[in-house]
């Protein structure tokens, strides 16, 4: 269920699943379980291997070597309040997962491979950070150019006119 137009660069791509949310949900408890819907999740991962065998993947992913998705434990999300606003009572629902694709070589060691993230029930990729500096340095060029071609609109001046 991308969302129309969905480009071929997995960043570019993103992922919802309605019917399947206002059935269940979204939590920490299950949010994998809705990340392994997405096309972003890979059916040969060690989660799988967790799941068939009913094996807790927290411990079991431990053991074994290879592909996995894990949750990143978040802080307890702020509310954001204009000032004099009360906080809801009670705990909020959490609109933010982070979900990172890894390869594990060892108990111990893991490289990550690609993160994603669920905001409000869609699933994103992150991209990477040589694509976010490449935007910022580009977005910067840009803006630079600009400020350029205007001062060169302006007249020429000197202090001794």
């Amino acid at each position: 269920m991308d969302f129309p137009g969905a480009a071929e660069d997995p960043e570019q791509r993103s992922f919802i699943d309605p019917v399947w949310l206002q059935q269940w949900g979204l939590g920490p408890e299950n949010a994998l379980d809705y990340f392994a819907l997405s096309p972003f999740y890979d059916k040969a991962c060690n989660n799988e291997q967790c799941r068939m065998q009913g094996v807790d993947p927290r411990e079991g992913l431990l053991n074994l070597t290879g592909l996995e998705f894990m949750l990143v434990e978040l802080p307890p999300e702020m509310s954001f309040l204009p000032p004099g606003q009360p906080a809801p009572a009670g705990p909020q629902p959490r609109r933010l997962f982070v979900i990172k694709k890894q390869v594990r070589k060892s108990p111990s060691s893991v490289e990550v491979q690609a993160i994603y993230y669920i905001m409000e029930g869609v699933i994103y990729q992150a991209p990477t950070v040589q694509k976010l500096i490449k935007s910022r340095l580009n977005k910067f060029t840009h803006h630079l150019n600009n400020a350029f071609g205007e001062a060169g609109l302006q007249p020429d001046w000197s202090f001794h006119s």
